[in-house]
């Protein structure tokens, strides 16, 4: 197990466990940008616009993601910097509700989408 050095910041050194461990982190967060992207195409096919873009942030105001209404059309915009997992969590929120029912889908976006049931929670 390597070690990083330490900064001059003081901070203790962090336990790096090898080139394994970094793989499995870029395989899980390119199979959750697949998912961003699939839920997205879900989202426009159910006639929601979906904008990812970096927010900027500056004095006096703060821009957030989440849904919104532009003239009569609902949008939602996600920030580009925000980590995958959020990104999933606020498309499937704002698709919560929404009838999917003709929209052609992956089955591990489908299952995503789909309710849990009690009786299944409790298995």
């Amino acid at each position: 197990m390597a070690v990083r050095n330490r900064k001059m910041s003081g901070k203790k050194p962090v336990a790096v466990s090898g080139p394994r461990k970094g793989r499995q982190t870029t395989e899980r967060l390119a199979r959750l940008e697949t998912i961003v992207r699939e839920l997205r195409s879900v989202a426009e096919a159910a006639g929601l616009r979906v904008r990812q873009e970096k927010l900027l942030r500056e004095a006096g105001y703060t821009i957030r993601s989440g849904l919104c209404r532009v003239a009569e059309n609902q949008m939602l915009i996600l920030d580009s910097e925000l980590a995958p997992e959020i990104r999933v969590d606020m498309l499937l929120g704002a698709l919560a509700g929404r009838d999917l029912s003709g929209i052609e889908m992956p089955e591990e976006i489908l299952s995503l989408l789909r309710p849990e049931s009690p009786s299944a929670a409790s298995r």
